[in-house]
């Protein structure tokens, strides 16, 4: 699916005002994997394959990335993939 700028900084700012910090913690399973995200570079480590549109019984993926990035606390963002 192709999304233009506008269409696309429209859901953003959608994301943006529907999110409220999460109630509770998920511990991540031992043996899931976790894949990193490289802020300097915006490399994205991923699965070979990812397909959950419309899948409403997906798997869950886990990322980390750094907290702090050009000294802004990302902890107050919202993390969009």
């Amino acid at each position: 699916m192709v999304t233009d700028s506008i269409e696309y900084k429209e859901y953003l700012a959608s994301l943006a005002q529907s999110y409220s910090p999460p109630n509770i913690l998920i511990r991540i399973p031992a043996n899931e994997p976790v894949y990193k995200i490289d802020l300097d570079t915006r490399n994205i480590e991923s699965p070979k394959i990812i397909g959950v549109e419309a899948d409403h019984r997906a798997e869950s993926l886990f990322f980390i990335m750094d907290r702090y990035f050009n000294n802004m606390d990302l902890s107050t963002c919202i993390g969009a993939i």
